[in-house]
């Protein structure tokens, strides 16, 4: 009975087997196809070895993948280039070929160098960050977001010094911050305070460049309330200035409350009474230099 069952098994073991590889050999059963992937292989490889690694990889590409080890190749290939393109400096596509090799351990190190090598990338530790999160890898994630958080740390200290000079010329300083937050995961509240410190100590000013500056500062901390404020207040300085006959100064106050009508009008009206009076001052020129003349007998 035991010498039954283990027949049978070897029996259907055999069976399935030799059902697989008979599904494996229906994938590419034409002798001609087989021996056309077999040519563009071959290619493929001494192409490489030739140091064409593009050209090799557009053969490889060539061959149907039924009929041959493609992936491995390919594989091969694609880990060459990007080491070529590394060793050119040519980081963001070395990262793409080394993906394309299914080398995942060489783009995570060309990563960790590049970012050790240009911490303050914006661009490149944004793009790690995506590259760690989309392969779940919450370590080199985490790793790169550490870089975005010294970088908001770093710009906070500059935008510090800055503002302690006379000119106090530092919201570009907070707005690169601001930008760190973003893939940091931290910082926004530090950043959010210290635009409306900022904002606050120009608000209180009348002046149409500190009114620029506080408005500047509290767009980068994201207060609309303390935005209208300040616009609210420009319109009503704008208002006076028009009343007590400067036009210039009121249009300028009014383009900052964001009221470019009443700016325009404003304008267009100064812009008149300009030629008005260089017309009045023309006539007046004319009849003293004619009553010069009778004067003189011309």
């Amino acid at each position: 009975m035991r010498k039954t069952q283990m027949l049978i098994l070897t029996v259907a073991v055999a069976v399935t087997l030799g059902t697989a590889q008979a599904w494996a050999d229906d994938l590419c059963p034409e002798p001609d196809r087989k021996a056309a992937a077999k040519a563009a292989l071959a290619k493929a490889q001494a192409l490489q070895a030739g140091g064409k690694l593009h050209e090799a990889w557009d053969a490889a590409g060539q061959a149907d993948s039924d009929c041959g080890d493609v992936y491995t190749v390919k594989n091969k290939i694609a880990k060459a280039i990007g080491a070529e393109k590394e060793k050119n400096g040519r980081i963001a596509e070395a990262i793409d070929w080394y993906n394309q090799g299914n080398d995942q351990a060489s783009a995570t190190r060309v990563i960790n160098k590049a970012a050790g090598d240009r911490p303050e990338d914006e661009a490149f530790i944004g793009r790690a960050i995506e590259y760690f999160r989309l392969k779940n890898d919450k370590a080199g994630e985490q790793k790169m977001r550490d870089i975005a958080k010294r970088n908001v740390e770093k710009q906070l200290a500059e935008e510090a010094k800055q503002f302690a000079t006379q000119l106090k010329n530092s919201d570009s300083s907070l707005q690169k911050a601001q930008q760190w937050t973003y893939y940091a995961e931290w910082g926004k509240d530090q950043v959010r305070e210290r635009a409306q410190t900022r904002g606050d100590f120009f608000a209180k000013e009348d002046s149409r460049m500190a009114l620029k500056k506080a408005i500047s500062y509290y767009f980068v901390g994201s207060l609309e309330e303390k935005i209208k404020s300040v616009k609210a207040k420009a319109a009503a300085l704008g208002k006076q200035a028009d009343a007590k006959g400067e036009p210039e100064a009121a249009a300028d106050y009014y383009m900052i409350a964001d009221q470019g009508d009443k700016a325009a009008a404003i304008a267009k009206q100064a812009d008149a009474a300009k030629q008005k009076a260089e017309e009045s001052r023309k006539k007046t020129f004319k009849k003293d230099q004619g009553d010069l003349e009778k004067e003189l007998g011309f």
